[in-house]
């Protein structure tokens, strides 16, 4: 068998059971690492301001009106923010952790694009 056919049985064999075990595979033209522009960071902004202000605050610090009431407590976004890759970042909107809600169901990948722009913002 040559190294080429090989390498398709092993995708295949990973897309196969991917689905089903709850992993969502990001097509290779996603484009988390476009360059942020300030639109998007804009529109990042109001996202942000309606769904995310209340607990995490208006700088990201997990310190918003609402963060007493949260267990666990908010995390801090300007830290998460700077580790890890963008596209880490954008899987950590999209899916569920911890106590936040996972986004994916309730944004376009677009707009969750430009929520972690504006949160990357926070630097």
């Amino acid at each position: 068998m040559s190294f080429k056919i090989f390498l398709n049985l092993c995708l295949l064999a990973f897309l196969s059971c991917s689905t089903r075990h709850g992993v969502h595979v990001i097509s290779s033209t996603h484009n988390i690492n476009k360059i942020i522009d300030h639109d998007s960071v804009l529109r990042g902004k109001t996202l942000y301001q309606q769904h995310c202000l209340s607990c995490h605050g208006t700088d990201g610090a997990g310190n918003g009106p609402d963060a007493g009431m949260q267990l666990p407590r908010p995390a801090n976004l300007r830290k998460l923010a700077n580790r890890g890759t963008d596209f880490k970042f954008f899987m950590d909107i999209s899916e569920w952790q911890g106590g936040m809600p996972g986004w994916r169901k309730h944004y376009s990948s677009e707009q969750r694009e430009d929520l972690a722009a504006y949160i990357k913002s926070f630097k």
